[in-house]
């Protein structure tokens, strides 16, 4: 389907023929969430917000004003980032993920890029190997998780990516969320 939020549409429409699909915690609640249930959890997928500079970020506030390439059908990413000021109101926000906002990035286009999935996807494994693109560790990890219970506090240990290179240099603090099969 077309995102998280379609998914649990279409599983809740009786008609729609859809059964069962893939949603991420923060999408919805379980008052919301009348003709499904959630048959668990079935993966952690880390939000990794990767940038160009020399600049060292380690705040998500840090983003506002800035061009970022977000997939906006995620509405936790959404909800994380209003909570910290970053808004389509002060930031741009362009609707852009996987290999097209990997692009815009290297392109300059936009100047972030805050990327949903797996850190051993080839596009992923690949921006952490790129010297000029840095992945923000996250200080307010802790605090955040605490904020939003559907989030989940990760840790890229240093030189896990790459030994000899010692890539990530230092422990990368992240977030993720979790995703669920629902029926």
């Amino acid at each position: 389907s077309e995102g998280a939020t379609r998914s649990l549409k279409l599983i809740q429409d009786r008609n729609s023929g859809v059964d069962a699909g893939f949603s991420f915690s923060g999408v919805t609640n379980s008052e919301e969430l009348t003709n499904a249930v959630s048959m668990g959890r079935v993966g952690l997928n880390p939000i990794m917000v990767f940038y160009i500079g020399k600049e060292s970020l380690d705040r998500l506030t840090q983003l506002k004003g800035r061009r970022i390439a977000v997939n906006l059908d995620v509405p936790p990413i959404i909800k994380i980032l209003e909570r910290n000021g970053v808004t389509a109101t002060n930031t741009k926000l362009v609707h852009r993920f996987g290999a097209p906002a990997l692009t815009a990035l290297r392109s300059g286009e936009v100047d972030v890029i805050i990327n949903l999935g797996d850190i051993n996807s080839p596009s992923t494994q690949s921006l952490l190997q790129e010297p000029n693109i840095r992945l923000m560790s996250l200080a307010q990890a802790e605090g955040l998780v605490r904020v939003f219970p559907f989030l989940k506090r990760v840790v890229l240990p240093q030189g896990v990516i790459d030994f000899e290179k010692n890539v990530p240099a230092d422990d990368v603090n992240l977030i993720a969320i979790t995703s669920s099969l629902v029926v």
